[in-house]
């Protein structure tokens, strides 16, 4: 994926990856759940990497895949706790 910001207008936002190696260098952004996946892939592992700072705010979930974050903000910022 290029250079650029990614974000998505839903809650959540999928990076399948069914080859050996995605490599995503725009910063990915906004409110949303990042959803990483391996589209069932059998006999190996694919990877996602991360190469870009991300601030998006959400939850991280990785099904089958390794995930690479070549910066030290590549998986996003957790939302904070609700406080009552």
């Amino acid at each position: 994926m290029g250079n650029g910001k990614i974000t998505s207008s839903g809650s959540a936002l999928y990076l399948h990856n069914g080859a050996s190696t995605l490599v995503v260098n725009s910063q990915i952004t906004g409110t949303l759940d990042l959803v990483m996946d391996s589209m069932s892939q059998t006999g190996t592992t694919p990877t996602i990497q991360l190469n870009n700072g991300n601030n998006y705010v959400g939850t991280a979930y990785v099904n089958g895949v390794i995930v690479r974050l070549n910066n030290t903000t590549g998986g996003g910022t957790r939302p904070s706790p609700a406080t009552s």
